[in-house]
């Protein structure tokens, strides 16, 4: 989320300066971008106490028992010192925060290539307020199954609030969730549901075990 809110605070910042959006539309990415950064800075001091790592690997191993995310609750305890580490080296911090900016990035491009390839060149400025205000949307519990229609509607309506014809934000808004999101799915749904077999299959997993 910090590395998509710096891209989109980036991009507004250029269409500010470019005079294709109101300076206004910095300050939600900014006051989001704050209160990331010190949501962060809070758990990376408070990991630095013993106890309060300790009550922490605690929970993921009983959440881990009661989901059944892990076979070996202990796991989460290896799992949870590593991510301690990650979070408390500044190197990985920033490998975690290129690659982050890098996904977004090229999902960001792919739905400008759609705005394009239905003849419409859309300016930074305004992909960045859509892509950005959307995506943080999706850090929210889900209000339909991965957020159907809410994620269209809201970037369809964004990019006509910009001025884009209608007709072309809703068919380049349904194309790029439809290769982006529903397509990958699609192709997923196979694999999972015969690894959720699987699974609940008592003889797959004395099998596995044994």
């Amino acid at each position: 989320m910090s590395s998509l809110t710096t891209l989109v605070l980036g991009g507004i910042g250029i269409g500010v300066l470019a005079g294709q959006v109101s300076p206004v539309y910095l300050i939600t990415p900014a006051v989001t971008l704050a209160a990331l950064a010190a949501a962060g800075t809070a758990v990376a001091t408070g990991l630095r106490r013993p106890r309060l790592r300790a009550w922490l690997v605690a929970l993921a191993q009983r959440v881990a028992a009661k989901t059944g995310t892990l076979d070996d609750p202990a796991q989460a305890d290896d799992a949870f010192q590593k991510a301690i580490q990650r979070v408390r080296d500044p190197r990985s911090l920033l490998h975690v925060a290129l690659w982050g900016t890098a996904s977004w990035s090229f999902d960001a491009a792919a739905l400008w290539l759609m705005f394009e390839a239905f003849g419409h060149r859309l300016p930074i400025a305004p992909l960045l307020v859509g892509y950005g205000a959307v995506n943080l949307l999706q850090a929210l519990p889900e209000l339909t199954p991965g957020w159907l229609g809410v994620i269209e509607g809201t970037l369809a309506v964004t990019y006509a609030a910009f001025g884009i014809p209608t007709g072309v934000a809703v068919i380049a808004v349904l194309s790029y969730r439809m290769v982006s999101h529903w397509l990958p799915v699609a192709v997923g749904l196979p694999p999972a549901i015969g690894m959720l077999r699987r699974s609940s299959n008592p003889r797959a997993r004395r099998g596995r075990a044994a």
